[in-house]
């Protein structure tokens, strides 16, 4: 029973041509494993880069500086045990934004590294300006005390441990000190704040400066907390990704760094310049965020990935020569061989993998490439004899590998040359097998 399987009656083209396409299929198992470890191994990658960039500072946000003023008034609402309704006097605190501002923001990188994994940190300096209108809050506060003795300036960031640094604040003929503030009134989960006394409500321009040092990873955003808002970067690093509500108004990019300008009005943000504290959902504000991402846009598990997905193809063109060999030059292989052919090609796949986590992927592939080419030409010149038949194999997996190394390397044009490159080999099977017996009918008669 053992023979039979392994010596299938029938010595048919279309016979043999069956048993390969049973082959192939079988062979989707393991190129399936190795797409589940490319997934596992990239999963495992972000892990890491997301400790790093948690330890370091976080993926940060810079906003501006924005008044929170206290008030009083009168307050009524209906008590269930008594049955009446209560007034009584609360505090509150109104929330004014800057008229406008402006963000100076240097921007240097590094690669910090965990094992084989790096992800690009960054301390970002950046200078702050701009002025407050107070008669913007004449018509919130009509009808309400509000007490400009207290009214306090304050600053908001995701996680205040990405601060480094923080200057005094030069506001107007002052120097305020920023000390951590309650969190009722953050605009963007913690804040600072720092007293702004002898404010009397009437005035319409107060300036403010000051600049600090920030540590972050991967990101970096901004909010336009402004009527007018003015972000201008300079980054060392050259290969950004410009993402959120609003793109740069004009960027540069070079093999140097990056640099970007943004000019945004409020009339195009979701939040208004005045509101109380409280009232204002978290969601809102960041949904107007803006800024760049420094993470390489195609990294070497994506490439890993990508060069899988043609795995089926490369088990196609080593059986398709053996069967070509076949059915032309009348030399019979075995189906063991044809598996011993394909199980070189599927290594290849897993190579590349662990190769590309230490050397980069253009290495990897290149060595990769080369010891499946080796192996599998020196398979084939065993099987297929010592003349020059046995060395065919090399030029055309050479070819092969060199062309998918190609399709990898152009995002743009990847679909379309894999397209075409498929479309000839289709048409060179087709042309080569035009006059292949494949009833076997010839060796009947």
């Amino acid at each position: 029973m053992a023979k039979r399987f392994l010596n299938p009656p029938g010595n048919s083209a279309g016979v043999k041509f069956f048993l390969i396409t049973i082959l192939v299929l079988i062979f989707l198992i393991p190129l399936g494993f190795i797409r589940s470890l490319i997934s596992e191994r990239s999963f495992l990658q972000q892990q890491v880069q997301e400790e790093i960039v948690d330890s370091w500072g976080g993926e940060n946000l810079l906003a501006g500086p924005y008044l929170i003023i206290p008030y009083r008034e009168q307050a009524t609402w209906y008590d269930e045990e008594t049955k009446g309704y209560l007034t009584r006097r609360v505090e509150k605190q109104l929330i004014l934004l800057p008229e406008t501002l402006t963000l100076h923001v240097d921007n240097q990188t590094e690669l910090r590294s965990r094992g084989i994994y790096s992800v690009p940190v960054f301390v970002s300096r950046a200078d702050l300006s701009g002025a407050f209108d107070l008669t913007q809050t004449a018509a919130a506060l009509e009808g309400k005390e509000p007490l400009w003795e207290d009214v306090q300036l304050g600053y908001a960031m995701p996680e205040m441990k990405a601060l480094s640094s923080l200057s005094e604040v030069t506001a107007g003929d002052q120097a305020l000190d920023f000390a951590p503030g309650p969190a009722a009134s953050a605009l963007l989960n913690q804040h600072i704040t720092a007293p702004w006394r002898g404010l009397e409500g009437s005035e319409s321009e107060l300036p403010f400066r000051f600049n600090l040092e920030i540590k972050g990873g991967r990101s970096l955003h901004f909010i336009p907390l402004a009527k007018e808002t003015t972000v201008s970067l300079r980054t060392d690093w050259a290969a950004p990704s410009f993402e959120g509500t609003y793109l740069p108004t004009r960027r540069e990019i070079t093999d140097q760094g990056t640099t970007a300008l943004w000019k945004i009005n409020y009339l195009s943000r979701s939040f208004p310049q005045v509101w109380t504290a409280g009232e204002m959902e978290t969601r809102r504000i960041h949904q107007s965020r803006f800024g760049l991402t420094m993470m390489e846009p195609v990294t070497a598990y994506t490439k890993n990935t990508r060069t899988a997905k043609y795995g089926l193809l490369f088990l196609i063109i080593p059986f398709s020569v053996f069967f070509l060999f076949e059915v032309i030059a009348r030399r019979r292989i075995h189906p063991i061989q044809y598996l011993m052919a394909g199980l070189g090609n599927v290594v290849f796949y897993l190579l590349l993998l662990s190769l590309s986590e230490h050397l980069g992927f253009n290495g990897a592939y290149l060595l990769s490439a080369a010891g499946v080419i080796a192996l599998v030409t020196l398979y084939a010149r065993s099987i297929l004899g010592k003349g020059s038949r046995g060395w065919i194999m090399a030029p055309i997996l050479a070819v092969c590998y060199g062309y998918l190394f190609v399709v990898l390397q152009s995002e743009d044009y990847a679909l379309l040359l894999g397209s075409l490159g498929l479309f000839l080999l289709v048409g060179a099977l087709m042309f080569l097998t035009r006059k292949i017996d494949w009833y076997g009918e010839a060796e009947q008669r």
